[in-house]
C-alpha cells in the first residue's frame, strides 16, 4: 500500500505525523538548530515539527485509498 506522485517521483507509504516526517519536505537536522525547511509539493516554507496542512493530509489520504492492496500506484497532480 503505497503511492508515489508522479511529477515529483516522491512515494508515501502512510500518513506523516508532522512536516518533518513527509517525504517531500527538504529540512536540515532540527537538533542542530536548523527546524526550517521547504515543501517541494506546494513550494512553501515549513516548520519541521508543524501538523500537515489540510490539503496535504487530503491528497495523502486519496493517494494511500487508490492504492490500497497494489504497490507504486501513481497519483498525477493538476494545478487549476
Amino acid at each position: 500500500m503505497a503511492f508515489r506522485i508522479k511529477y515529483t517521483n516522491i512515494r508515501f507509504s502512510e500518513m506523516p505525523g508532522y512536516c518533518g516526517g513527509c517525504p517531500a519536505g527538504l529540512f536540515g537536522d532540527p537538533h542542530f538548530g536548523s527546524a526550517v525547511g521547504h515543501c517541494v509539493l506546494f513550494e512553501k516554507r515549513k516548520n519541521y515539527y508543524d501538523s500537515p496542512p489540510k490539503r496535504c493530509r487530503q491528497i495523502i489520504e486519496k493517494g494511500l485509498a487508490l492504492s490500497e492492496g497494489e504497490t507504486d500506484k501513481e497519483l498525477v497532480l493538476v494545478q487549476n
